[in-house]
């Protein structure tokens, strides 16, 4: 008896665009930029639960890298969805008191002139111990991630051939007199068999696309409804570091 692709009559049978698939949402892990500490935040349907990781250093495999631009304030935030590279169409969102409103849309370039206190925001799929969870790498540290990335890899290698190692480093900026934490990436040693790695990546892309694929808008729909399972996970917490270390998202090469 051949082997029934349920995935496959899914689609057939008109069940995948009728309903809601589940968001792709997995643990996330940032570097708090006063104390070099690194938080895991367990995001849940019902909410989310933060906790402070023992370990000052980060051990894993790049599975996927994509971008969100992000705005902090006291009360408020804004952010994009996330998306694969500067090509890729935008939304920007604006919460505000527990609300949610899609504020406007388009390239990377006219969002960013026209929201131009928005910063580049790096996620990173990352398979550590096992668990894929998302790094958060905003501020320095995607300086230092550009840096990593162009200059400790051979022409012949990918970023998922190696163990990466992430380390909290102290910074500083003179002409504000501050100084912070910045996530500093290590290579580490090279991966013999990729089978689970290859894996891993085919399941976060496959889980990715399959989500963007349900919420992209068809050309003759009227404007639909911001809800909450339309909203970016974007982790919310602000830390404090060179506010003036501006990347310029036109030069990073993903």
């Amino acid at each position: 008896m051949n082997e029934i692709n349920k995935e496959e009559l899914a689609e057939m049978s008109g069940e995948t665009s009728f309903r809601r698939p589940s968001r792709y949402i997995v643990p996330l892990i940032s570097l708090n930029g006063n104390e070099g500490k690194f938080y895991k935040n367990i995001l849940t349907d019902e909410g989310s639960e933060k906790i402070a990781l023992k370990e000052d250093e980060i051990e894993g495999v790049i599975l996927k890298i994509r971008r969100v631009l992000t705005q902090f304030g006291k009360n408020e935030r804004y952010y994009t969805n996330e998306h694969d590279s500067w090509k890729d169409k935008l939304i920007l969102f604006h919460a505000k008191d527990g609300n949610v409103s899609k504020i406007d849309e388009g390239t990377t370039e006219a969002i960013r002139n026209a929201h131009q206190e928005l910063r580049y925001t790096s996620h990173i799929y990352f398979l550590s111990n096992k668990e894929v969870v998302k790094l958060v790498v905003r501020g320095s540290s995607v300086g230092n991630f550009i840096e990593f990335t162009n200059g400790q890899f051979k022409p012949n290698e990918h970023l998922f051939d190696f163990k990466i190692k992430i380390k909290p480093q102290q910074q500083s900026n003179e002409s504000l007199g501050t100084t912070y934490y910045a996530m500093q990436f290590e290579k580490g040693d090279k991966i013999e068999d990729l089978t689970e790695v290859a894996e891993k990546i085919k399941e976060v892309n496959n889980a990715i696309i399959k989500q963007s694929d349900y919420y992209k808008k068809p050309k003759d729909d009227n404007e639909k409804e911001i809800t909450v399972e339309d909203i970016p996970v974007i982790n919310t917490d602000e830390p404090i570091e060179d506010k003036k270390d501006k990347v310029d998202v036109g030069n990073i090469p993903f």
